[in-house]
């Protein structure tokens, strides 16, 4: 690609037989740049389809601003230099990205879009060149970070903000932060992708794929955008962030969970010391891999290692696994259940109890977890399989998973929603989990009427509407677990009166208001964006997946010098 010619039209003068292939491509429905031509369309083999031109790069563009937009916003007004400095020596490419971004032109790109418009259906591609380079000589700056990269620059600069104390909007902060992640995830998803065969046709006299386009021949690119090679952004090393000034009480408030989901968190907390249930609250900004330190507690799948710790299915499972861990002494117990004329299954906590497991094992395990191995090792050895339709598909069904059976406003846009075959005997598991709050909270409230009145456990307590007849007899499991030994010693150890059927339906129904706040409240932290990756990589802004990970091996001590402190 070599002293390139180009005609008067200002494209590259090629072959016929590259010629044909580069306008096949052109005319892919994939991409419908240009409408097919015919015996009777010779005449247009120029110009572009003009639903391309009036709609995609509209969409396109408005895309862009919203990038640009939220991205100039996150820069505090009347901050230079002092601003940009700490960000430059945490990470020279976060600030590049901010820089770059924000000195995009929308208003001349705005104007060039209308003004191509305004001739639809007669717009060539020597025409829509103008249009196409301004647009490229700003993105290609950001072309090779990767969408899980720049989300990790955006939340390191709002973190950075939020600490330094300088945000006048904390809660704006963030949703700009959000929007500008989901943008750039777009850009690179959808937008480059999309206008590649543009580019092509402008730069190479032959016909290259996009990877061959922008990595072999990216110096022929940036020839034909005048832009010095010194201006590309490529991941960079980085230093920590500069400690922040602390803040004002009125600015470190923020908005937590619910008084039964805090109740819950603390909860947690007690059973599982040091683990990170405080930084649930500040997620996505705060991601903690609660992984190393539940692998010796809990057993897990594959499934579960392959889960990235940004994706809040990794906090769901985890909810998820204690919960069964407790319910295998639940189901000792003597829950008086309500007779109906019609009972509905919701009604019925055995039930519930009996299919909890299967969530995991028939869903998650099997379903969800061939989805995400599958995915995970097939990109593990084809790095270009991402793109395939295939893979696509994959991430759909993944997605459309989530959202069907764990978590309803899963943010399903980016690879659409497949509806599902619902099984009628297995119900979404969030709404088994609203069910069975509702159930223990009834149950509970007839333990403490039943306490209030001194009832005793076998006789008038068993009378009461939805009672639960050995409310205050020793609660039992089977076989042991790691979780029924933390709560046997929290009660005081094995022999304690403390350890009733009462405490532990209080444990169960106070962790399950941590799970039903994280997947039924439409305003959790879980759904403040969406993962950029499903599954759990070798490092941040990497595609390469992770197939295990390290487990901690101080649980235990860090949960019985915690147990010395309460005790003492």
């Amino acid at each position: 690609m070599t002293g390139i010619e180009r005609g008067p039209d200002g494209l590259p003068v090629t072959t016929e037989k590259e010629l044909a292939a580069i306008e096949t491509l052109l005319c892919d429905p994939k991409y419908r740049i240009k409408e097919p031509g015919g015996f009777l369309r010779a005449n247009r083999r120029n110009l572009l389809n003009p639903d391309f031109v009036l709609y995609t790069l509209n969409d396109f563009l408005g895309h862009i601003q919203s990038f640009v937009v939220a991205t100039k916003k996150m820069i505090p007004p009347g901050r230079s230099e002092a601003f940009f400095t700490p960000i430059r020596n945490w990470n020279p490419t976060a600030e590049g990205i901010l820089r770059a971004v924000s000195a995009i032109d929308l208003k001349t790109l705005s104007q060039m879009l209308t003004h191509i418009q305004s001739v639809a259906r007669s717009v060539s591609l020597s025409a829509v060149q103008p249009f196409i380079k301004a647009l490229y000589k700003n993105l290609i700056r950001i072309y090779y970070i990767s969408a899980a990269y720049g989300a990790h620059c955006y939340r390191g600069i709002c973190k950075h903000i939020l600490d330094s104390g300088i945000a006048s909007d904390p809660e704006g902060l963030r949703n700009d932060t959000l929007t500008a992640i989901r943008e750039f995830s777009y850009l690179h998803e959808k937008i480059f992708p999309a206008l590649y065969p543009l580019v092509l046709r402008m730069v190479s006299p032959v016909m290259l794929d996009e990877h061959d386009l922008f990595y072999k021949n990216g110096s022929k690119v940036l020839a034909w955008l005048e832009t010095d090679a010194k201006e590309i952004l490529f991941p960079a090393p980085e230093k920590p962030l500069p400690a922040a000034v602390p803040k004002a009480a009125e600015e470190e408030k923020k908005d937590g969970p619910p008084q039964q989901a805090a109740i819950g968190l603390s909860t947690l907390e007690k059973l599982f010391p040091e683990a990170g249930w405080e930084t649930l609250p500040r997620f996505p900004e705060e991601v903690r891999d609660f992984a190393p330190y539940f692998a010796p507690v809990l057993q897990f799948s594959d499934a579960f290692i392959q889960l990235n710790p940004a994706n809040p299915m990794h906090i769901t499972m985890i909810l998820f696994q204690i919960l069964a861990e407790l319910f295998q002494g639940l189901r000792h117990v003597n829950f008086n259940v309500p007779t109906k004329d019609n009972p509905q299954e919701e009604d019925d906590i055995y039930l519930i109890l009996d299919d909890w497991i299967l969530y995991k094992a028939n869903l998650f395990d099997k379903t969800f977890g061939d989805d995400i191995k599958s995915y995970t090792h097939q990109i593990y050895s084809q790095p270009e399989f991402a793109k395939s339709p295939y893979a696509v598909k994959l991430m759909s069904h993944m997605y459309s998973m989530i959202r069907q059976y764990f978590m309803p406003y899963f943010d399903t846009r980016l690879y659409g929603f497949q509806k599902m075959t619902k099984d009628p005997k297995l119900p979404p598991l969030y709404s088994r989990v609203r069910g069975l709050k509702t159930l223990l909270e009834a149950y509970s409230a007839a333990i403490e009427k039943a306490r209030t009145n001194h009832l005793s456990s076998g006789g008038e307590a068993a009378r009461l509407p939805g009672g639960v007849v050995n409310a205050f007899e020793p609660y039992r499991f089977d076989i042991s677990n790691a979780v029924s030994k933390r709560l046997d010693a929290l009660c005081g150890g094995r022999n304690s009166r403390q350890r009733t059927n009462a405490m532990l339906l209080r444990y169960c129904l106070s962790i399950l208001c941590v799970l039903d706040w994280w997947i039924n409240d439409e305003k959790s932290p879980a759904y403040k964006s969406r993962p950029e990756l499903l599954y759990r990589t070798v490092e941040p802004g990497s595609p390469m997946p992770a197939f295990g990970i390290t487990a901690r091996t101080d649980t235990d001590e860090i949960f019985r010098m915690h147990l010395h402190r309460l005790t003492r």
